[in-house]
């Protein structure tokens, strides 16, 4: 029971981390982190999450975004 709430918590909040940090905050730049404390919070969560660096992301990300349509 133990490994499925784990589960269960660390899958939801790598798409928190993911919706909020990666992709507001650095992809689209959409709002400012006041404290460099709390982004490197953000950034620990996210790598213990999902084990990627987030660079590597962003930059797949505005390539795709300088292709398509949106």
């Amino acid at each position: 029971m133990n490994v499925v709430l784990y589960t269960i918590f660390t899958t939801h909040l790598g798409i928190v981390l993911t919706s909020i940090y990666l992709h507001r905050y650095l992809i689209h730049r959409q709002y400012t982190i006041r404290y460099p404390a709390v982004e490197h919070i953000f950034r620990f969560l996210f790598w213990l999450t999902e084990g990627i660096l987030p660079r590597p992301f962003i930059a797949q990300h505005r390539i795709h975004h300088a292709f398509t349509d949106v």
